[in-house]
């Protein structure tokens, strides 16, 4: 036993690691995230005298295509048979407007001018009367024309006519339009997906009318509030409510939810219709801007659109969640 424990070796009374009451030892490494740089293209803006926060972003999207409200046009049949259809002249738009500035720090820059041309020289005057400039004269000014009622341009290439559509007050789909103007036209290319993405909508009302079915009484009627449902209903007819709601218009039920993941598979649904994100099906693979390396993959025999929507809500996905929140801003 003299031999077995000298001078060097504790005793196994005093050997502190067989102690089972001692705290746990803290992990030498902890996890930690470092916060990644998307690439994102960005034309030139020199001159443009509109805040960086109200510039339409460049997404995966580049063709963009206008169509006027009035147009009975499909997208993929444009022209109807017939021998005696008249072909309509194309329809044109003023090309100076004036637009209100939220974000320019001096309050008496806010009221810009808006020009349809692809020259920014034309664009570097503050306060300007929109009715002032004479078009007839000034070359770098051009005429928006709707040909058998659709514009469709380059995003990147023609920047500042891409600006220009987007910003237009009369644009259906441009949150910060003036609401006493009657809308004249509206984006349509982000009405139209790939099959794959047609599927993610569909299992997007299948996982809204799930999310509602799970709900407890307390949570249905507060889900029920947020859409003006009465709290004196009764829960089997409220339940009924919120399940049509739900199965018509699933993203407006998981944006009113309080769920975390509810919300996230919305806003991954609204970046692939706006061209943010951009799914591949045969990797499996999300991507995002303009990055060429994938931001995720998709475990397989899983959900696309429900397990990228989990990862975005974890600690590794907090800075693509705050990407695309940031670029679905603009819209939303």
């Amino acid at each position: 036993m003299d031999d077995f424990l000298t001078d060097d070796q504790p005793s196994p009374s005093e050997d502190k690691s067989l102690d089972k009451t001692a705290p746990p030892k803290e992990p030498s490494v902890k996890a930690s995230f470092k916060k990644r740089e998307f690439k994102r293209e960005t034309p030139d803006t020199t001159g443009l005298t509109i805040s960086s926060k109200l510039l339409p972003p460049i997404t995966r999207r580049r063709m963009a295509i206008y169509q006027l409200l009035s147009a009975d046009i499909k997208f993929d049949h444009r022209v109807v048979e017939g021998p005696n259809r008249i072909e309509p002249a194309p329809q044109e738009f003023h090309p100076i407007y004036e637009l209100y500035d939220p974000f320019e720090p001096v309050l008496s820059k806010r009221r810009k001018r808006m020009v349809y041309s692809n020259d920014i020289a034309v664009h570097e005057y503050y306060n300007t009367n929109a009715a002032t400039i004479d078009t007839s004269t000034n070359t770098r000014v051009q005429m928006p024309q709707f040909v058998h009622g659709q514009i469709a341009l380059d995003a990147m290439k023609n920047f500042l006519q891409y600006c220009w559509l987007e910003l237009h007050p009369q644009n259906i789909n441009n949150k910060y339009r003036d609401k006493e103007k009657t809308p004249k036209f509206k984006r349509i290319d982000i009405e139209f997906a790939s099959p794959h993405i047609q599927l993610m909508k569909r299992d997007l009302a299948i996982d809204a009318e799930r999310h509602v079915i799970g709900l407890n009484t307390e949570q249905l009627i507060n889900l029920a509030a947020a859409f003006g449902i009465p709290s004196t209903t009764k829960p089997s007819d409220m339940r009924l409510e919120m399940r049509r709601k739900a199965a018509e218009n699933p993203k407006e039920v998981l944006f009113k939810s309080p769920d975390n993941l509810a919300t996230s598979m919305m806003n991954v649904m609204n970046a692939l219709d706006l061209g943010i994100l951009d799914f591949d099906p045969d990797t499996q693979n999300y991507y995002l801007s303009d990055d060429k390396n994938p931001v995720w993959t998709c475990l397989v025999g899983m959900s696309p659109l429900e397990d990228f929507a989990k990862f975005l809500i974890t600690d590794g996905g907090q800075d693509v969640k705050e990407e695309i929140e940031n670029l679905l801003s603009f819209w939303q």
